[in-house]
């Protein structure tokens, strides 16, 4: 599990802005985008148990807190779970995994940009199986 906590401060020198008559103009978007340019909270959460039959479970939650990637993309809170089923296998002296991930799978959530727009960059809920093979 773990927890992060972030804080962005934005403040300009008096010289700026004699400087620069254009920046204290927009001042108030220059200080919201650097402030929210992460996210002021984030929580992750790792559970990895082995079932019965030699089955290897892993579930991991995502929480992310509202942020400004650019002047012209944001991304509202989320969640995200993953979840994951291994079985390790060995067939004649063949060692390897075959898994099923399914990631997002309480579906789907803005991850760049999320405004409604064409543009927005929204990842649905995943799924694929997975082969490995040890030599």
């Amino acid at each position: 599990m773990s927890q992060a906590w972030t804080e962005i401060d934005a403040s300009y020198r008096l010289e700026a802005f004699a400087a620069s008559p254009w920046l204290e103009s927009r001042q108030d978007r220059i200080r919201e985008h650097t402030e929210r340019s992460a996210p002021r909270r984030s929580s992750s959460f790792l559970f990895m148990q082995r079932l019965p039959g030699g089955v290897d479970l892993s579930v991991a939650g995502y929480w992310m807190e509202y942020m400004k990637w650019t002047q012209n993309t944001s991304v509202d809170f989320y969640r995200r779970f993953d979840l994951r089923l291994g079985y390790p296998f060995d067939i004649g002296g063949q060692k390897g995994e075959i898994a099923y991930t399914a990631q997002s799978f309480n579906g789907a959530h803005g991850e760049f940009k999320s405004d409604g727009s064409p543009a927005d960059r929204v990842v649905d809920r995943r799924h694929w199986v997975s082969l490995r093979l040890d030599f």
